[in-house]
């Protein structure tokens, strides 16, 4: 009991001693003007100043995207008409053909059931058929040109023909052989001008005999017949332009997984219906942070001040931007939806970055640790070892000639990169909704 009293005694003349011997500060009214002044002109950020970078790109592509959606809907779109247009001109060639080479194997059928008849003058159902085949030969060269590879093809099979049947100079009497009864046969019709031929065989028509009138009924164009008609079709190089959007987990070595959103324009360069060049503008913000006993390595970042205590945790939010170049193969899977194989390169352009760092410190006035807090801002653009781009997905043509294309997508970082000097892999979804151009 007297140990403790003496303990308090001891305490209230410690407390004492510091009370007389303290001295307060000079009442200065102008200190109290100045406080409030500073007070005054202190102004709060609001929320949304921090992500003030990010809010602008997200509206720009916004604003971007709904343009083009309302310019779509207003623009007609006649590349998909053009196509229906085409495919019905080559059919009707088609039907044309298809119907001269039947009457000409009549024509052969009759002579040659008739070769060993008397000589008699041409009938005149022998002479209607011969004027048949001229009419239908003459619509032909109205419609395709007497320089179409299938034109010249016919005629000189007509021609041949009418030099080497003697039943075709009088001398024979053709008998009536319904066209019904001929035989079915399969024929190629050549693309004009064009070096490589897409064939359209009849087993992709019907034919009805109605009225001695072959009429031809439409089954779905395979890919491949909608691939050469695009190879043949196209004229120069086409262009894709539209927005693209992100989402990925980036793995930082050494470092933590984080997630990732990304979104940026991008064009794509059509060189041929199976290869396209794509390039463009993406933004993808980086989130990088550490903390505890894995600090060692990040001493050497600049703005560190070791006099505010032990580093114990690094935040850094980088601002970047990338600049991708992929060269990307198209495998038709049908006829609007497409496989895409991409590989290729991507710059990495630092921004900027704002590192926030942790410290720890013991309070000597009461015993215990402390936190503080500290930031560093790198505002100056430089540009890293950039990324080596692997893609893979589906490009889908939709009814307004746009296309929708989705990708799972790996990117392996070739160095290290900013101020931090890691190594960064992310691997994600990609999506892009192309405008056709041209």
């Amino acid at each position: 009991m007297k140990k403790k009293k003496m303990d308090d005694q001891h305490f209230d003349k410690t407390i004492k001693g510091r009370l007389e011997n303290f001295e307060g500060p000079d009442f200065d009214p102008t200190a109290l003007a100045d406080l409030r002044y500073r007070l005054a002109s202190i102004t709060t950020a609001p929320w949304y100043a921090r992500y003030r970078t990010e809010l602008i790109v997200i509206s720009a592509l916004l604003f971007f995207t709904l343009f083009n959606v309302l310019w779509q809907s207003q623009v007609e779109v006649n590349r998909e008409q053009s196509f229906i247009q085409v495919m019905d001109s080559l059919k009707t060639s088609q039907r044309i053909i298809i119907d001269l080479q039947q009457r000409l194997s009549a024509l052969r059928r009759i002579t040659s059931d008739s070769s060993n008849a008397s000589s008699k003058p041409m009938t005149p159902m022998a002479e209607g058929k011969l004027n048949e085949v001229d009419n239908l030969l003459s619509q032909l060269l109205e419609e395709k040109g007497n320089n179409d590879p299938s034109v010249i093809a016919l005629l000189g099979q007509v021609s041949e023909f009418l030099r080497s049947e003697p039943g075709m100079n009088g001398d024979q009497s053709p008998p009536a052989t319904p066209l019904s009864l001929l035989p079915s046969a399969t024929y190629h019709f050549p693309l004009p001008a064009s070096s490589d031929s897409a064939r359209i065989s009849l087993d992709q028509v019907t034919l009805k005999e109605n009225g001695g009138t072959a009429e031809a009924k439409e089954k779905h164009l395979t890919a491949a017949m909608a691939r050469e008609l695009k190879k043949h079709f196209q004229k120069g190089v086409g262009i894709r332009l539209g927005p693209a959007a992100s989402l990925s987990a980036i793995t930082y070595s050494p470092g933590p997984r984080v997630p990732s959103v990304g979104g940026g324009l991008m064009s794509d360069w059509i060189l041929s219906p199976s290869l396209s060049m794509e390039t463009g503008i993406i933004y993808a913000p980086r989130f990088y942070d550490r903390e505890g006993s894995t600090m060692m390595e990040l001493q050497n970042l600049p703005g560190v001040d070791e006099s505010l205590g032990s580093l114990k945790e690094v935040d850094i939010t980088s601002q970047v931007v990338q600049f991708p170049l992929n060269l990307k193969l198209y495998v038709p899977l049908s006829r609007r939806t497409e496989g895409v194989l991409g590989g290729g390169y991507s710059f990495l352009l630092y921004l900027r970055q704002d590192l926030e760092y942790g410290y720890q410190f013991n309070d000597d006035f009461d015993g215990r640790f402390q936190g503080l807090k500290s930031t560093y801002e790198q505002a100056k653009p430089r540009f890293y070892p950039g990324t080596l781009n692997l893609s893979a997905g589906t490009s889908t043509l939709l009814k307004n000639d746009a296309r929708l294309e989705f990708s799972l997508y790996y990117q392996y970082g070739l160095g290290d990169s900013g101020l931090e000097q890691v190594k960064a892999n992310s691997f994600g979804l990609r999506t892009a909704y192309w405008f056709t151009i041209r």
